[in-house]
């Protein structure tokens, strides 16, 4: 060792190194270097974090590195730049429908390049359909289900028969007109704004998915989720799963697309996934799809649309039709404007009815209430009144909700619609159980004020909102009675008209909303008890319509009813014990027509089980509908079968209900 150590010293005293052959590290720190190989004298000497290497035909890390840099550089430089360079890197999806045929955004939806879509390219046809499929005709909202082949049994599928799963894979086109029958005439419970016409046209053109034509990817995917979800079939749930992860796998980059309409169906799949979590009892999920599209909302200006202070636009635009992000152009039309102010309104809702439903009420305020954040767009109208025009021209409208509140509400447009009166109901339930929870027991002198002042005003709202309220009566032609036109109320919808579902759900809220008000004081002020009592039984005054042909109702419904039940099940027994305390013998306790007293409490026993029973039918009736109803419908069941099992159905008898209660804790 101490003789190599001697020789090397002298060489390098004696021979002097080339310029340039020094090893890397003494290049760097400039010192002499020995150019002994593997380690030179000085990187033996004292030893550092990085090896000693040489310059070489071979490349050496640090060479790596810096070819390693340059690369990203350059990936960089044309990503940043992409009509400048030429890309090093070209990706495609092999089983994407538009890989056989490429389609630029701007395109014809039926010819590219003088090449026809034909049958073999349409994504439509990759399965033909039959034209004697019994499932289509004979039932027309039922999926048909393709049977296996009874040709003989196979050792192993084909090739064909082994497609990898593709985000942008649509079924047959026929299966999509009937996901679409399903779907559409329902569509409004499901927070659905945009034109249900215009949209079914688009999701039918002859064009593969993603074409600018067409809705966007992920609204098809979600649609065509509750159009399956909605059926009922055998096969529903393993389609449900498949449209929900294509919906999910596309709607994470819906925004990057260059699709003219992707803001508002992004927001739209949004809504419509977080009512399907929420059917499902995925609270989480729904929660974070409704932020998602109030964020995507909020950030886009749809709260400003038709406000006198809205975002400057571009020379030539209108101020009042003008938002940050969403519009680069002015609307087309009146239908699509009315779908941005419906866009608002129905993410505004889903935030609320989530945060009634599922929020503590000292934790019920969101985006809609952070400071800055104030709602100038007019009150929504129905599709059909966007479509005849019914918005004024010239409208503009400032502090949509504040108005409303504060009782002045002319500056935001007539907001007597069935779309307005839903957005109001919904601001009164939230507003209800906002106050609610700002009750306290005991509470300082100014609070109580606050309180006070808070509570008052919104029984005042609630009071003129009901008075105002179009009663629940289906709308039929006039009928002579006693020689006497008999009309009906000049706000009722006729039995065909959508907007009855809608009249149906704002009346529970409003209902609700009196009960969410009063809870803090149910059990110990009987006027407030009173108001809860009246509200739970007006809950399930159906007037003349018949529930169970809406097949579907808003998920939230449940919950309402859930409420009204309990309310009416503590009345019952708050009478039976008020009755059975002073009135009991050794026997038992004295018969309710003992006294004319009891007469009366006997009568108000009755009433409120009347309502049970409607309300525990109405549950049942939904009970298959979504897993929410049927946990809601399970709830109420078992609080039921305590103090009146006789009003349960057949099949929903005392210990089945405890039994399947059981279960679903």
């Amino acid at each position: 060792m101490n003789g190599a150590s001697s020789s090397r010293g002298v060489g390098s005293r004696t021979k002097p190194l080339k310029r340039g052959k020094a090893c890397m590290n003494c290049r760097f720190l400039k010192i002499k270097c020995d150019g002994a190989r593997p380690v030179c004298g000085p990187c033996l000497k004292h030893p550092k974090d990085d090896e000693c290497e040489y310059d070489g035909p071979g490349r050496s890390r640090t060479k790596a590195l810096e070819e390693q840099v340059h690369r990203l550089e350059s990936r960089i430089q044309e990503l940043e730049n992409p009509g400048e360079t030429t890309p090093s890197v070209t990706l495609h999806e092999p089983y994407s429908p538009t890989h056989q045929l490429s389609l630029s955004p701007h395109s014809s939806p039926t010819s590219h390049a003088g090449i026809s879509l034909s049958a073999s390219i349409s994504p439509y046809e990759t399965t033909p359909a039959s034209t004697d499929s019994p499932s289509l005709l004979d039932r027309p909202h039922a999926l048909p289900i393709k049977s296996s082949s009874s040709g003989g049994s196979r050792a192993s599928p084909s090739v064909a028969d082994r497609k990898p799963f593709s985000p942008f894979e649509e079924p047959d086109v026929s299966v999509i007109r009937v996901l679409l029958d399903n779907f559409l005439p329902h569509a409004s419970e499901f927070g659905f704004f945009l034109s249900t016409s215009r949209f079914y046209n688009a999701a039918l053109v002859p064009a593969p998915a993603g074409h600018i034509t067409r809705p966007l990817p992920a609204l098809l995917f979600a649609v065509y989720l509750f159009g399956v979800h909605l059926s009922r079939t055998d096969s529903s749930q393993a389609q449900s799963t498949t449209f929900l992860n294509q919906a999910l796998q596309t709607l994470s980059v819906a925004l990057t697309s260059g699709h003219p309409q992707r803001v508002l169906h992004t927001i739209q799949t949004h809504v419509l996934l977080s009512y399907f979590f929420y059917r499902s009892g995925l609270n989480i999920e729904a929660k974070y799809h409704a932020a998602a599209a109030c964020s995507l909302v909020i950030s886009s200006g749809l709260h400003k649309v038709r406000s006198p202070s809205a975002y400057p636009g571009a020379i030539g635009e209108s101020p009042i039709r003008t938002s940050p992000i969403l519009l680069h152009k002015p609307v087309a039309d009146a239908i699509e404007e009315g779908e941005r102010i419906s866009a608002l309104w129905s993410t505004f809702a889903l935030s609320r009815l989530l945060a009634v439903a599922l929020d503590p009420p000292d934790a019920i305020c969101g985006v809609f209430d952070v400071p800055g954040v104030q709602i100038d767009t007019p009150w929504p109208l129905t599709m059909k009144e966007y479509e005849d025009g019914a918005m004024p021209e010239n409208l503009q409208s400032t502090a949509t909700v504040r108005n409303f509140v504060t009782n002045n509400d002319w500056y935001s447009g007539d907001g007597s619609s069935s779309a307005a009166l839903f957005a109001k109901a919904v601001i009164l339930i939230h507003r209800a159980a906002y106050v609610a929870g700002l009750f306290s027991d005991p509470m300082s002198q100014r609070d109580y004020q606050t309180f006070s002042s808070l509570f008052t005003t919104t029984h005042s709202l609630l009071v003129g909102f009901r008075d105002r309220l179009p009663p629940l009566i289906v709308h039929t032609p006039p009928l002579l009675a006693h020689g006497a036109a008999f009309m009906p109320h000049p706000g009722s919808p006729p039995p065909q008209d959508p907007a009855l579902r809608t009249l149906l759900l704002t009346h529970n809220l409003m209902n609700a909303a009196f009960i969410k008000l009063h809870m803090p004081f149910f059990r110990s002020d009987p006027v407030s008890r009173q108001h809860c009592v009246a509200a739970a039984r007006a809950m399930f005054d159906f007037g003349n319509v018949d529930i169970r042909r809406f097949h579907c109702l808003n998920p939230i419904v449940g919950t309402l009813w859930t409420l009204a039940v309990q309310i009416l099940i503590d009345e019952v027994v708050r009478l039976r014990t008020a009755w059975a305390g002073p009135h009991s013998l050794p026997g038992g306790v004295v018969p309710y027509d003992a006294t004319e007293e009891g007469l009366i409490m006997r009568a108000e026993e009755e009433t409120s089980l009347g309502r049970l029973r409607l309300g525990i039918q109405a549950l049942d009736a939904f009970a298959d509908d979504s897993a929410l109803m049927s946990t809601c419908s399970l709830l109420a069941a078992a609080d039921l079968s305590d103090i009146a099992a006789d009003l349960l159905p057949t099949e929903m008898q005392a210990e089945k209900c405890k039994n399947l209660f059981a279960n679903v804790q």
